[in-house]
């Protein structure tokens, strides 16, 4: 499941002898993509679509690093290493969050407006500090994110000099699996040489650097929760304006320990304002 982020690590190499990367993000992960793409092709509820892919030889039999985000949150680690040049290490204090309560409800609600809803791993660079999230994301249809579909693996960076560069592939399944192996295989026989980081740099991880936009579903009340933020029902979701990513995490492990279904989905920048209106309030 290594094969599109392998090549990722290695573009980022080639960007960092010559450029500042300051910006990460991507679908890292193949198997719960293909479970969100088919979903929303099918109809299906989650469970099903998890059968499916464990079948194909996807998924594993315990499919919890992939649904969950944690197969995302080692790579895009390792991607950050090698992009900031600063020891990055997953742990569960992490904002981490996967697609285990979403419902073909929840998919279809996104599909009728237009959006589609990726798994993402997301980092990104200011001065001395960075932060890193893993979490459900809404995308307009005219996305690279939502037209990279079933198994592949979308990347994207962004460099001072080089702007936007996006590396898509199969992320997923034997084949795509078999082909990086053997490549890191060729590697060592061939004593290829990699870029070398002495992580010597020193960033401080700030979960709270940005802020975003929130739909959450859930059975709890959520005032006093948000209390201090915009916060409002609507329709099956409230939606949360402008919280700090970090705290939006937090407070969503809680909201799990009363309301175990409970499940989130991130609004970017580029699609918040079309996709509040058009996807909260139908």
């Amino acid at each position: 499941m290594w094969v599109v982020v392998h090549l990722g690590f290695q573009k980022i190499e080639r960007a960092v002898r010559v450029d500042d990367i300051d910006h990460i993000q991507g679908i890292f992960n193949g198997t719960s993509n293909f479970i969100l793409d088919r979903m929303a092709q099918s109809g299906a509820a989650f469970a099903d679509v998890l059968g499916q892919a464990q079948e194909l030889g996807y998924a594993e039999a315990d499919p919890s690093a992939d649904v969950d985000g944690w197969d995302i949150a080692n790579k895009l680690c390792i991607s950050c290493d090698i992009a900031y040049d600063c020891f990055v290490s997953p742990s569960q204090d992490l904002p981490v969050f996967g697609i285990r309560n979403i419902t073909a409800a929840d998919i279809n609600a996104f599909a009728r407006q237009g959006y589609t809803v990726k798994l993402m791993g997301k980092s990104r660079q200011i001065g001395d500090a960075f932060d890193y999230v893993v979490e459900p994301t809404l995308y307009p249809k005219n996305t690279f994110e939502a037209n990279t579909r079933e198994n592949y693996n979308l990347i994207s960076l962004h460099g001072e000099t080089i702007g936007d560069l996006n590396f898509i592939g199969q992320g997923a399944g034997q084949l795509p699996t078999a082909n990086a192996i053997i490549q890191d295989i060729l590697d060592i026989v061939q004593h290829r040489d990699h870029l070398k980081r002495g992580f010597e740099r020193q960033l401080t991880f700030q979960a709270n650097l940005m802020k975003s936009d929130y739909l959450l579903r859930s059975t709890i009340n959520y005032q006093q929760l948000f209390s201090n933020y915009d916060a409002h029902q609507v329709g099956d979701y409230v939606l949360v304006h402008q919280i700090p990513v970090g705290l939006m995490h937090s407070l969503m492990k809680n909201i799990q320990e009363k309301d175990p279904r409970a499940w989130m989905v991130n609004l970017p920048a580029e699609s918040h304002e079309s996709a509040v209106q058009k996807v909260a309030y139908n």
